[in-house]
């Protein structure tokens, strides 16, 4: 059976926080070389898509590989947008079915000096499913939410009124 691609939700799978840029390497394959211990604590996999960003809120799209030990090495065009020393943020995303939100891990991991990993973590989605100020009474044994809003209110035609 075949899923509707609207009832996905890109959802956060990976992050990998600060890396320090080691090398450039100009002449190598579009990717983010990374240490194998750094790819196997955040679940990621060689050629994965990912997002760089940067302490400046620059943005950058690449793959990643399997680099050496400490390494943080950006290769290809890349090259141009970094310099050594430079520091990242590494994230992954994943489409997620509603059905399967409740299984979904985001993998969060620390890394500290020489791109090593120092704290690995990972967390389940908390969704929202009602207000956070609403407070089931004590006669109500399910909760449900209506809410007021005036200017949504439906019209004679049965759209809303704005």
């Amino acid at each position: 059976m075949l899923t509707n691609p609207s009832s996905y939700r890109k959802m956060l799978r990976a992050c990998l926080r600060p890396l320090v840029v080691t090398a450039l390497d100009p002449g190598g394959p579009e990717a983010l070389m990374l240490d194998p211990e750094l790819l196997w604590a955040a679940r990621l996999d060689e050629l994965e898509q990912v997002e760089l960003w940067t302490r400046g809120c620059d943005r950058a799209a690449s793959s990643v590989g399997l680099g050496t030990a400490g390494e943080v090495r950006v290769c290809g065009s890349l090259t141009q947008k970094f310099i050594p020393g430079d520091v990242l943020t590494v994230v992954a995303y994943a489409y997620v079915l509603p059905e399967a939100m409740g299984t979904h891990l985001a993998h969060f991991v620390e890394v500290g000096p020489g791109n090593r990993a120092i704290e690995i973590n990972s967390r389940p989605i908390r969704s929202q499913t009602i207000h956070p100020s609403y407070v089931l009474p004590d006669n109500e044994e399910e909760p449900w939410v209506g809410l007021a809003m005036p200017a949504a209110r439906s019209t004679a035609s049965g759209g809303p009124s704005w």
